[in-house]
């Protein structure tokens, strides 16, 4: 590069143009916004290398992403078209090795050294916004950083050692107690690079907001209940509960409305089950629901009903599109059949006092509910009670001696046969919309509780 003056002469910004000497040529505007912002907040820091172009022209070789930034702050009317914008003229034969030093010889900050930066301005009264206002970044970002600024300053040590990757420096923040960080590191030994691993030993004890008890309760139950959550501004996906007992409770108490409402229907007994649903202690036998006779009126709008849901499967047929509004016709049609065969859903009065109902939370964290169970010891309860009816069923017909079990008459009442599952079954996707619906009310009458 030939001897030259380093001297710094004002060039009008509107007098600047790009130049094809200009050494990057991929991400010339990457983060120009958070460029532009820190010049609006501090002033350009750096000048840029031009070449004259002619004409009272000039290229810039060196500084495209500020001078894009520049024009960035001229075009919404923060800077003056002309604005006198630092720059150092080259000659055109330098132009190339210029830009290339530039982009070339530069070291990025190491982010511990933006820690302790974006700490010195918060100590000094910044808010996070103000950080983000003035350097042109997120507000998440910030606090990030922040985050990281308030680790255990044994665990900062460590990073600058080597015997901590930034992944693992970031998974330690989950948590602000540094005795526990520096207990976590030393357990772990030297070289921490597995963020996971920080994480399950930080977190022992802890329940993930993902955990079925967790999705049933929500987050917003539990926090207005007074509970914690453990937050990972570094990943959205993790969060844990710093206190499960109370999220247990709250789903318990989401349960305790529905259960006195089931009682009120004669049913013997409620149980809530949280572990995973599991009926311990339940006998093998089941009370099922039988159906009453349907009225003519019933069996018309029945048969009405069927006929339209023929009728959409068979256009159905030939539709390839899975976006086809029809679908969704079907799946209401489909509702509307389950909720009439349901609505001639009759349990026996005298057998329900006996069994019971078990509530429980299933792996989505959906409301689960078992009807019908009969405790073990219950079980010979109820078959004498069926005996004892068959026996006075067959007296009144004049029968010696019972039928077997599972036979009968043919012609005998709807109302003793054994309920039947609709020949329509509900859709899955419906089924699951049904399930969470539930699940909100529930978790809806629990926070208007509070």
């Amino acid at each position: 590069m030939s001897e030259q003056s380093h001297q710094i002469t004002f060039i009008p910004l509107n007098k600047l143009g790009s130049s094809r000497f200009n050494a990057r040529k991929t991400n010339r505007k990457a983060d120009i916004d958070a460029l532009a912002a820190s010049i609006a907040a501090h002033g350009l820091l750096q000048n840029l290398n031009v070449i004259p172009s002619g004409q009272n022209r000039y290229e810039v070789v060196a500084g495209a992403r500020r001078l894009a930034a520049l024009k960035s702050l001229s075009q919404s009317g923060a800077i003056a078209k002309d604005f006198a914008v630092p720059c150092h003229v080259l000659e055109p034969e330098d132009a190339g090795e210029a830009s290339l030093v530039e982009n070339v010889q530069r070291v990025a900050m190491d982010a511990m050294d933006e820690v302790d930066a974006f700490a010195a301005l918060s100590q000094a009264g910044a808010t996070a916004d103000d950080v983000a206002r003035r350097f042109g970044c997120g507000i998440r970002h910030v606090e990030q950083r922040l985050a990281l600024a308030r680790l255990s300053p044994k665990l900062k040590a460590a990073y600058r050692r080597g015997d901590l990757s930034l992944d693992a420096a970031r998974a330690f923040c989950i948590v602000d107690d540094h005795a526990k960080q520096e207990d976590v590191f030393k357990a772990l030994g030297r070289h921490v690079t597995h963020a996971p691993s920080v994480r399950s030993h930080l977190m022992q004890g802890a329940m993930r907001a993902t955990d079925r008890i967790a999705r049933f309760v929500g987050l917003e139950a539990y926090e207005v209940a007074g509970g914690r959550v453990s937050r990972d501004l570094f990943d959205d996906e993790d969060a844990y509960i710093d206190d499960p007992a109370l999220m247990t409770r709250i789903a318990s108490e989401c349960f305790e409305s529905v259960r006195e409402d089931l009682l009120s229907k004669g049913w013997g007994w409620v149980n809530v089950n949280l572990g995973f649903g599991r009926l311990d202690g339940g006998s093998a036998e089941r009370l099922h629901p039988t159906r009453r006779p349907m009225t003519d009126e019933e069996r018309e709008a029945l048969a009405a009903l069927d006929a339209k849901v023929e009728a959409l499967d068979e256009a159905l047929e030939e539709s390839e599109d899975d976006d086809d509004p029809r679908w969704s016709q079907r799946d209401d049609l489909a509702a509307e059949r389950y909720h009439f065969m349901e609505a001639l859903q009759m349990w026996d009065a005298e057998l329900m006092k006996i069994a019971g109902v078990v509530l429980s939370i299933d792996h989505d964290g959906h409301a689960s509910y078992a009807y019908g169970i009969f405790a073990k010891e219950d079980a010979a309860k109820v078959r004498r009670i069926r005996k004892e009816r068959e026996l006075k069923a067959a007296r009144e017909q004049g029968v010696t001696s019972p039928s077997d079990e599972g036979s009968g008459d043919a012609d005998a009442d709807e109302s003793s046969q054994p309920w039947e599952e609709p020949e329509s079954a509900l859709p899955k996707a419906l089924t699951r919309e049904l399930t969470e619906a539930r699940t909100r009310v529930l978790r809806i009458a629990f926070v208007r509780r509070r």
